[in-house]
């Protein structure tokens, strides 16, 4: 028996030994199996964070290009992801600015077209009365000039009636302008 009971105890150590070496050479394997899912998954979360923060950058270097006036800038952030969508609608949104302040300008340029013509038509219109009482004077003048020459010679009737022609179409022109 006691043979029998050394040979077991034999037994037993050596299955021990086994099973400790297997024991050891599985936890081995598994933390190197859970060091290198560690490794990709922390590889993962620096490469997304890495390229949200580029994106992050994009968006706040272009909305400070815009920020300081520059209409014409586009964002253009490539992903697909929130913030590329946020960028797409932000470079709408630019747009729209961009296109109601080239409707303002016009707006404004049309404006200082209409004050100017408005202007320019008090002065022609102050110039054109200035012409114009003058002028009927002239040809009041002439018309009773004529008249109070009795014996004047086919000539100067001629020249009277050439005068008043000549100042009834300044009239005309005058008064079409008015």
């Amino acid at each position: 028996i006691d043979l029998s009971l050394n040979g077991c105890k034999n037994a037993m150590g050596g299955a021990h030994e086994q099973l400790l070496d297997f024991s050891y050479a599985a936890g081995v394997k598994g933390v190197t199996f859970f060091g290198f899912i560690f490794v990709i998954i922390m590889f993962l979360t620096i490469s997304l964070i890495r390229r949200t923060s580029k994106s992050f950058a994009q968006l706040r270097a272009g909305m400070d290009i815009v920020g300081k006036g520059d209409l014409n800038h586009r964002i253009q952030l490539k992903s697909r992801d929130e913030l590329g969508h946020f960028a797409d609608y932000f470079d709408e949104m630019t747009e729209k600015l961009q296109e109601v302040t080239r409707l303002e300008q016009e707006q404004e340029r049309i404006a200082m077209s209409r004050e100017r013509m408005a202007h320019v038509g008090e002065i022609s219109a102050g110039v054109i009365h200035s012409i114009r009482n003058p002028l009927h004077g002239v040809i009041n003048c002439t018309e009773i000039l004529q008249s109070k020459i009795k014996n004047i010679g086919e000539g100067e009737k001629e020249i009277f009636e050439m005068m008043q022609e000549g100042l009834e179409r300044i009239e005309k022109v005058t008064h079409r302008l008015l």
